[in-house]
């Protein structure tokens, strides 16, 4: 039962999401005015429904902002390698615990987790606590799917764009194969009836941390990633079993770029879904190949370096680049880029 419930979990954007951004990727030095990456700072945000939201911010304080969103029964913690990337020099990184997970709170009862609305109203409050301004809104695994509550509700308007690692965000079409059918039915129900026993939950962390990446991860993000399991309790995972997560008519409402990264052995989409479900959208797909082609949790290359060089470059083909200072108007056509991450590993997120 623990192993088909984390397998309910994107394994790919684990890798994605702890690799660290190799110098390479950023190629701007220094200013001697420009402010040194403050320390990592974690305190609490207050959502419309009164819950308190846990918020962690490192980096350039003045730079534009990125706003990272972990994935299902995980922490802003899985963010350490971004933190400490040079990333941290050029740009402000806020990452939230999303509601029941990491430190944010944790409600009882099963209306603060079933309505949409609510997950949006918690990314709205960070962004406005936060004064973010135009965020890149980035979403591992499950963050994905939450990234589209808000736009949902909130639209794009205010955000320069969106990153879905290992995601394709509930905006798939569900499947109706029996196979698919009955794996989804399995997570589901792995969910509802999540023991609270605690050897149960240890025993479930470690299955869940030896499957989340195409090598074995760095000790670190090991234990980060099995608190992470353990601070989500077994009454919230069953509460949050009975949410409805698809989002097939969202894709219509984003505004901004958006780049879904996914791997060669990712499960959740293959390449051709996912310009499938551009289309007939304001959205397009543009493939990124080549040397982007490649995964590695340690940081020497990976679809962050990509998408780090390419948030300064584009990518070849004319697409818009994704960059938080700048961002299609409402009334350009939007260029969704999806880019190719190589191996890896994964499955479709779900609650």
């Amino acid at each position: 039962m623990q192993r088909q419930y984390a397998s309910s979990i994107c394994l790919i954007a684990c890798g994605l999401l702890s690799a660290a951004i190799a110098p390479s990727a950023m190629t701007q030095t220094r200013p001697a005015d420009q402010p040194k990456p403050q320390r990592l700072a974690v305190d609490f945000v207050t959502a419309p429904d009164g819950l308190p939201i846990c918020v962690a911010e490192t980096g350039n304080p003045t730079g534009p902002a990125i706003l990272l969103i972990h994935g299902f029964s995980q922490t802003y913690a899985v963010f350490k390698r971004q933190f400490e990337s040079d990333l941290a020099r050029d740009f402000r990184l806020v990452a939230m615990d999303t509601r029941g997970h990491g430190c944010t709170g944790k409600p009882l009862t099963a209306d603060a987790y079933l309505d949409s609305k609510l997950w949006a109203d918690d990314i709205a409050a960070v962004i406005a606590a936060k004064r973010l301004v135009r965020p890149v809104l980035v979403g591992w695994s499950a963050g994905g799917y939450w990234i589209a509550d808000y736009v949902r509700h909130y639209g794009t308007d205010n955000v320069a764009g969106s990153v879905l690692a290992g995601s394709h965000g509930g905006m798939l079409p569900r499947p109706t194969d029996p196979a698919s059918v009955e794996r989804m039915r399995a997570m589901v129900a792995a969910s509802a009836n999540f023991s609270p026993d605690v050897e149960q939950a240890i025993a479930g962390g470690d299955a869940f941390v030896n499957v989340m990446g195409a090598t074995p991860l760095p000790d670190d993000i090991r234990r980060i990633m099995h608190a992470g399991t353990l601070m989500l309790p077994a009454y919230a995972r069953r509460l949050m079993s009975g949410r409805d997560m698809q989002h097939e008519d969202v894709i219509t409402k984003f505004r901004s770029p958006v780049l879904f990264i996914i791997g060669d052995r990712d499960r959740i989409a293959t390449p051709e879904q996912l310009r499938g479900l551009t289309c007939n959208s304001p959205a397009r797909a543009f493939p990124c190949t080549g040397a982007d082609r490649t995964l590695d949790v340690r940081g020497t290359a990976g679809a962050l370096q990509c998408r780090a060089a390419r948030l300064r470059r584009g990518c070849a083909g004319g697409s818009r680049t994704l960059s938080p200072a700048r961002a299609a108007s409402p009334q350009r056509p939007v260029r969704t880029r999806l880019e190719h991450a190589g191996p890896g590993q994964g499955s479709q997120p779900a609650l």
